[in-house]
């Protein structure tokens, strides 16, 4: 391949960017009719998934940790549809929503955490990251009796000894 700058004459290689489509596309189909292809030809979905699956949680804690919320929710759905490990992926759609925080997102977060406690992979972070009562009708929590400020009213400050 040839670098080629902004003109189209060639220039130093460190400093190009990429050739013309064109040009990749007939180097592709170059290397794709002199590929030797021994035995059968496969996809090879179930062994990528295979390898892939050990280290998948801590691939998609990056993802959801660098804060594209918007591409790591389209990642994730795409994951999805696919159908593997169906209860990791709901938990991290449920930390999307957790860690966006935009008005709406809360419900849309508790959602996704039930949604990935129904199913047989889900990890079990949910819960013990955010507490039984997060997941009970707001019906079933117990509400405080007195005002915040006046919880220490009348006790007596205790030292450890």
């Amino acid at each position: 391949m040839r670098a080629r700058g902004s003109g189209g004459s060639p220039r130093d290689p460190f400093l190009a960017r990429h050739p013309p489509t064109a040009e990749r596309r007939e180097t592709l189909r170059d290397y794709a009719a002199r590929a030797i292809v021994t035995g059968e030809p496969r996809v090879g979905r179930d062994d990528y998934l295979a390898r892939l699956r050990p280290i998948r949680r801590w691939l998609l804690t990056d993802e959801v940790r660098s804060r594209r919320f918007a591409a790591s929710e389209i990642l994730l759905q795409h994951l999805i549809d696919d159908g593997d490990g169906l209860g990791e992926l709901h938990f991290h759609v449920g930390e999307i929503h957790r860690l966006r925080g935009s008005p709406g997102d809360l419900p849309k977060a508790i959602a996704a955490y039930r949604r990935a406690l129904e199913l047989p992979d889900g990890p079990a972070e949910p819960c013990a990251a955010s507490g039984p009562s997060t997941f009970a009708p707001a019906t079933a929590r117990p509400r405080a009796t007195r005002s915040p400020a006046t919880w220490n009213e009348g006790r007596t400050p205790t030292i450890a000894r």
